[in-house]
C-alpha cells in the first residue's frame, strides 16, 4: 500500500511544476527512474546479501526508501497550495471523479489497459522456462531477461521524446507497438539460435518499454492535469486488480 500511493504521488505531482510539451514529456519521463530501479536495484540486492542477511539487507532498503519522505517535502507549491486551500477537497474530488467515470473515451482506455498489459506480463513469468526447453543454460536465461529489462528502460524515453511532435497522435505511439508486439510472440516458438533470442527478447524490452511509459502519458492526455491524479489511481488500481487475476489464469 506505501509504494502503491508513493508511485500515484509521483506520478501526479511532478506534472505540476510543468506546462505544456514540458509537462507530458515529464510524465512519460518519470517511467525511466522506475525502470531504472527495476534494474539496478536486483542486482544490489545480491551484491549485498553477500555480506548481510536479508535482515540486514531490509533494514538498508528501509534507510534508502525513507529518502522518499525528504523528496516528498521539497514538492512543495505554497502559492498552489493556498489555492487549492480555498475550495472544499470534498466537491472537488466528486466532480473530477463523477467527470472521469463519466469520459467514455478514458474509461475505454482503462479496460483496454486492464486486458491487454497483463498479457505482457505474463509472458515474462514463462521466460527462463521457453529458453531452458530450447537448451538454453539457466545462467544464460537470466541474462537474456537482463537485456529485456535493460531494452525496457532505454525504450521508455521513446514516448515522452515522441510526445514533443504534435503531429504525431499519442495513442499512436502504442497502437504502433502492438503490432510489434503480437509479430514478437508469434516469432518466439521459431526462433532456432541464441542469437534470434537475443534480438527477440530485445525487440520484446523495447515494446515493454515503450507500452509502460505512455500508460500515464496518454491517460494524463485524455483527462488532463486536473483529473490526473484521481484518474491515474483508477487505471492502476484496476491494472493491479488485473495483473492478479492474470497470473493464476495464464499459470
Amino acid at each position: 500500500m506505501g509504494f502503491s500511493l508513493c508511485l500515484i504521488s509521483s506520478f501526479s505531482i511532478a506534472p505540476k511544476y510543468f506546462t505544456g510539451k514540458r509537462r507530458l514529456f515529464v510524465t512519460g519521463f518519470i517511467t525511466v527512474g522506475a525502470g531504472v530501479g527495476a534494474l539496478v536495484f536486483p542486482v544490489i540486492i545480491q551484491l549485498l546479501l553477500r555480506t548481510y542477511n536479508w535482515r540486514g539487507v531490509s533494514l538498508i532498503f528501509s534507510d534508502i526508501n525513507l529518502n522518499m519522505l525528504v523528496s516528498a517535502m521539497l514538492f512543495v507549491n505554497k502559492s498552489q497550495y493556498k489555492q487549492e486551500q480555498s475550495k472544499s477537497p470534498s466537491i472537488m474530488c466528486t466532480t473530477t471523479l463523477r467527470g472521469i467515470l463519466t469520459n467514455g473515451v478514458f474509461m475505454g482506455y482503462c479496460i483496454a489497459v486492464w486486458i491487454l498489459y497483463p498479457c505482457f506480463n505474463n509472458v515474462l513469468i514463462f521466460f527462463i522456462d521457453f529458453f531452458e526447453s530450447h537448451g538454453i543454460p539457466r545462467s544464460t536465461c537470466a541474462w537474456l531477461l537482463t537485456g529485456t529489462n535493460v531494452a525496457n528502460t532505454l525504450a521508455r524515453l521513446i514516448p515522452p521524446f515522441l510526445s514533443q511532435f504534435e503531429r504525431i497522435p499519442k495513442l499512436a505511439i502504442l497502437a504502433a507497438i502492438l503490432p510489434i508486439a503480437a509479430v514478437v510472440f508469434v516469432m518466439f516458438p521459431f526462433a532456432k539460435s541464441f542469437m534470434h533470442f537475443v534480438i527477440l527478447v530485445c525487440i520484446f524490452g523495447i515494446c515493454l518499454g515503450v507500452k509502460m511509459a505512455s500508460l500515464s502519458l496518454i491517460a494524463f492526455h485524455i483527462i488532463g492535469a486536473e483529473g490526473y491524479p484521481i484518474g491515474l489511481g483508477i487505471l492502476m488500481t484496476g491494472y493491479g486488480i488485473s495483473n492478479v487475476i492474470a497470473g493464476p489464469i495464464a499459470g
